[in-house]
């Protein structure tokens, strides 16, 4: 945007300058917020599609795989009786080769047992043969003829034939003839046995071949089985596990798809925010601290200034009623009041003048830079540029010289209105008059003649006694101030540190880390020994409004409510009364509760990152220093977001915090892949304590200018009470006073305007310091309210030490009256 003037961007009049801006840009939002609503309604609706559509496939795909199983449970039984059914031919199969079997080696027994007595007979034939026609032979022929059986008639006729007629050649033959044929069958017999013996054994070896494959194919076919099995098992365990999640997703998937349709029902035309550099973060909150210091410029230089405005009237006024015979006598020989005027006037101008030019270089360059670089801390800023501002040193330099030369000029007048005979002789002392104290009869009685003197004194000089009340009661009330904020500003890091966040460590997860990620930090963290305990929240920014007051925050929700004050100490910063947490409110913290303007009981809207919005009521305001806070229940969450909180921080309590340690655990923990962000306490506690040391040099130059000028005023105010009573002095000394009794009889006054100017002062620094405190805070930080003794004791006592030091100066003052010249008649 064009700024041809530079406007500034702090003034108010850059506003203006806007203004066109803005409404061009309202004028089109009009338009864009129709089809931004247009916009919104169809991508919102093609979510819903999409989500519908995901739901759908998602129900297919739990069909598909109960088909799946049913498909596999379906091949299992089909294989089981295909099991069952090959066993049953398998095992029939081998019973019947095995009944051939033995049937084939009953026939081979037999027909081997038939060989052998066919043999045997054999041999005994052809050995009685052989053995020729004895009895013996002949007999063995006839045995064996009858043993023949009805198959073999033929060799046995032929055998009785021979046995009949021995000596026959012809029966002898037939009989060897006989013999001989039987033994060639036997021998084919043999021959065919030994061949059926080879079948069978053949058989045998390839029916036990059989059985062995067969029963190694049933096995196989039953481990297939049982694997097959067991992965149906299986399957049915995760599809019933798979399932139970899968049904719930959908069951969530659908909820919110049904709020999605309500809330698509329920859009409205979206509204158009105009957004301009006061709602950035950075530059509303730079603005802000510069709003700060410029609220803070109209007090405290102001405060200076008027007592510097004190002492310079009471200076000026002092130095033209001190040269009352000087005027006389210049008036006398014949100068006019204006060139006598003159004189002091321009005393006064150059004085103020010089003063002013001093003080205009040194301010523009000192306290600007001192400024910035305690607010350069919070935020990344370009190098200073010092600039001149003609408005302020024109503003300045007129208030210094007016109040040098205006007191000058009307006492001047007051003096130029008499006579040089009477302004060549003193000025008449003033008529005492009877104070309050000597109206308190008992109280007036116990003093002695010097205090009584001295309560008339005060009150007599009454434009020196509210001079020197009202100058010291400024200065100290700066002082207090200086060490007030340093109260308020040092005590917060103990406070917020060690009594409020007890915690040593900070865990941030990454955004939706994954089961396993948080398993195995979980596993890190109960194993490592430096890690003493820690507990698990939910933390999340979110926006909280009151009206029209709205302040960003950091809305917290433990996990274990109980376990928070051994991390987090809730409590009431007046009462110091603990506080704990309820489901049906929330506490916030203090600071939070004074920017949008609530109390308890009342209520406040919280809008999380979706732009969600809620109420709840404020049970209980916590003591909180540093940025804000909104603690709720779980129960309370989900009552009122409608969701369960998920963890997303960790907070833990070290063995050792701040020994070299932690290096290796923030590394070790930095490894997960659940984790973020690392952050130790002590790291938290440097950083703010380098913030409080850069402000705590604007504090010392404010303590230390407020010392000068107490001292400044003291010193001024005594010398000129000293001079003004120089002849009243001598008169005493000349009583027989000596210094030190004279000395006394001064500095009781000064000692009594002093305390009552350092009491009011106190009072007055109280007020100042408060002030202050809540001008200067920032949004994310809340100072301390509490004033630590030693405040009030530094101040006082610097104030008595600079008006001791005063004292000793004057000593040699007092000591050089002279007595002879201060009461030697002006005549």
């Amino acid at each position: 945007m064009k700024n041809p003037t530079y406007i500034s961007r702090f003034d108010d009049s850059f506003e203006d300058l806007l203004e066109p801006v803005k409404n061009a840009l309202e004028n089109a939002g009009k338009t864009r917020s129709t089809l931004r609503y247009e916009e919104i309604k169809s991508e919102s609706q093609k979510k819903l599609d999409d989500a519908k559509e995901k739901i759908k496939k998602g129900k297919q795909q739990l069909s598909d795989g109960r088909k799946e199983l049913d498909d596999a449970k379906t091949k299992l039984k089909k294989g089981q009786a295909e099991y069952n059914r090959s066993k049953t031919e398998y095992e029939k199969k081998i019973a019947d080769g095995k009944k051939q079997l033995e049937e084939g080696y009953t026939q081979y027994n037999q027909g081997l047992k038939s060989y052998n007595e066919g043999k045997a007979f054999y041999d005994a034939l052809v050995a009685a043969l052989n053995a020729g026609n004895t009895p013996q032979s002949i007999q063995t022929i006839q045995t064996l003829a009858k043993s023949l059986d009805k198959s073999n008639q033929e060799l046995a006729a032929v055998l009785s034939a021979y046995a009949a007629n021995p000596t026959d050649p012809v029966s002898a033959a037939t009989a060897q003839g006989a013999a001989a044929q039987f033994g060639k069958t036997l021998d084919q017999s043999n021959q065919k046995l030994k061949e059926a013996k080879e079948i069978l054994d053949a058989k045998s070896a390839e029916q036990n071949q059989a059985t062995l494959k067969g029963k190694t194919a049933l096995e196989d076919a039953k481990k297939t089985l049982t694997e097959s099995q067991a992965k149906l098992l299986d399957g049915e365990k995760e599809y019933a596990t798979k399932k139970a999640d899968a049904d719930k997703e959908l069951a969530d998937a659908q909820m919110k798809i049904t709020d999605g349709e309500k809330k698509l029902a329920e859009l409205k035309t979206p509204k158009w925010y105009l957004l301009d550099h006061n709602t950035n973060i950075g530059f509303a909150s730079y603005k802000q601290d510069a709003r700060r210091i410029e609220a803070l410029s109209l007090v405290i230089p102001l405060l200076f200034f008027l007592v510097a405005v004190l002492v310079t009237m009471t200076s000026m006024t002092r130095l033209v009623d001190s040269d009352r015979s000087y005027i006389g006598t210049m008036k006398a020989m014949g100068y006019t009041n204006a060139k006598i005027a003159l004189r002091y006037l321009l005393y006064a101008i150059s004085a103020s003048v010089i003063g002013s030019i001093i003080g205009i270089v040194s301010g523009f360059n000192i306290f600007p830079r001192i400024i910035f670089n305690a607010y350069k801390i919070l935020y990344t800023l370009p190098p200073i540029q010092i600039g001149s501002h003609p408005f302020y040193t024109f503003i300045s330099m007129t208030a210094a010289v007016a109040c040098a030369a205006l007191p000058a000029w009307f006492a001047c007048l007051q003096s130029l209105k008499e006579v040089p005979a009477q302004l060549m002789r003193p000025e008449a002392p003033r008529v005492g008059k009877r104070t309050v104290l000597e109206r308190i009869t008992p109280l007036w009685k116990r003093l002695n003649f010097t205090q009584k003197i001295g309560v008339r004194n005060l009150f007599r000089y009454k434009k020196r006694m509210f001079m020197t009340i009202i100058g010291v009661a400024g200065c100290t009330a700066l002082m207090f101030t200086g060490f007030g904020i340093r109260d308020s500003i040092t005590t917060i890091v103990g406070k917020q540190y060690d009594e409020l966040r007890k915690y040593d460590l900070q865990i941030d997860y990454t955004q939706d880390p994954q089961p396993k990620d948080i398993k195995s930090l979980q596993n890190l963290l109960n194993k490592n020994t430096d890690i003493v305990s820690s507990t698990g929240l939910h933390q999340a920014t979110v926006d909280a409004m009151s009206g029209k007051e709205s302040v960003s925050a950091f809305l917290v929700v433990p996990n274990e409510p109980s376990s928070l004050p051994d991390y987090v100490n809730l409590r009431n910063r007046q009462t110091q009364q603990p506080l704990t947490l309820s489901d049906n409110n929330v506490v916030i913290t203090e600071k939070m509760a004074d920017l949008i303007g609530v109390k308890q009981g009342d209520k406040i809207t919280i809008r999380d990152s979706d732009v969600k919005e809620v109420v709840v009521t404020v049970g209980s305001i916590s003591e909180n220093y540093l940025y804000h806070y909104i603690y709720m229940t779980p129960s309370l969450y989900h009552s009122v977001f409608g969701t369960e909180p998920s963890v997303n921080q960790t907070l833990c309590h070290l063995k050792n915090p701040g020994n070299d340690a932690n290096s290796y655990l923030s590394e070790d923990l930095l490894e997960q892949s659940a984790v973020s962000a690392v952050n130790f306490t002590t790291d938290s506690i440097s950083i703010f304590e380098k913030m409080v040391e850069a402000l705590r040099y604007v504090i010392l130059v404010l303590i230390g200018s407020a010392a000068a000028l107490v001292f400044v005023v003291l010193f001024s105010l005594t010398t000129i009470n000293l001079e003004e009573r120089g002849r009243e002095l001598a008169t005493i000394k000349v009583l027989g006073f000596f210094n030190r009794e004279l000395a006394v009889y001064i500095y009781r006054e000064i000692a009594v305007l002093t305390v009552f100017g350092t009491a009011i002062g106190l009072l007055l620094g109280v007020v100042l310091q408060r002030y202050i405190i809540t001008t200067v805070e920032v949004d994310a930080v809340m100072f301390s309210r509490d004033l630590l003794w030693q405040s009030f004791a530094y101040s006082a006592a610097l104030t008595f030490l600079f008006a001791l030091l005063v004292d000793l100066i004057m000593l040699r003052h007092i000591a050089k009256i002279d007595m002879v010249s201060s009461l030697k008649s002006i005549e």
